[in-house]
């Protein structure tokens, strides 16, 4: 067994050693690759003058909705504080309101648990007088910028992000939203 043990080492580091012989500069090559690979990914694609592409996702109401030229202003929101200010904001509104004012709130719910997200957060999210676009899994929202508990107001004209702001009182997002409406 110790026997085996140590061919199997030698044919290995001889394995190792003809390759590294026979071209290092692709080693290399590829060890820069993936050094870089991180770096790339943590690029955020949503700055101001990028440009997002159409999307669609699903509301409350299991009711498909698209984000495209029209929309001005994304809501976007990703935690349980950022989700109440919304909800203070638009308190009495009608159901056409954001659509009226060419808005729209996207909320990444990819981080609630399926059960609790069916059971409690669905039930109550039916009831509010607007729509909240739901992405389930972070395909669509995964590089939109955010700070926790804030609400990120994206500017968009023609899906190129004009401004990034961050709200943190319910009176800023009204506002924002009416903005939007002229």
């Amino acid at each position: 067994m110790n026997g085996e043990k140590k061919t199997f080492y030698l044919i290995g580091k001889r394995s190792f050693r003809n390759l590294m012989n026979v071209c290092p500069l692709k080693y290399l090559a590829l060890a820069l690759l993936f050094l870089c690979i991180p770096a790339i990914h943590a690029t955020p694609s949503c700055t101001i003058g990028a440009k997002i592409s159409q999307f669609s996702l699903e509301d409350q109401h299991n009711v498909t909705h698209t984000v495209d030229e029209d929309v001005r202003l994304i809501l976007f929101t990703k935690d349980k504080k950022s989700n109440k200010l919304v909800e203070e904001a638009l308190v009495g509104v009608e159901k056409d309101y954001l659509p009226g004012r060419h808005a729209v709130c996207v909320s990444d719910i990819s981080g609630m648990p399926k059960l609790i997200s069916k059971i409690f957060a669905m039930p109550k999210m039916k009831k509010y007088p607007y729509e909240i676009l739901l992405d389930r899994d972070r395909s669509v929202t995964r590089d939109f910028p955010s700070k926790e508990n804030s609400v990120t107001l994206l500017y968009i004209k023609n899906l190129q992000i004009t401004d990034i702001q961050f709200a943190n009182s319910p009176e800023t997002i009204k506002k924002a939203i009416e903005s939007t409406s002229s």
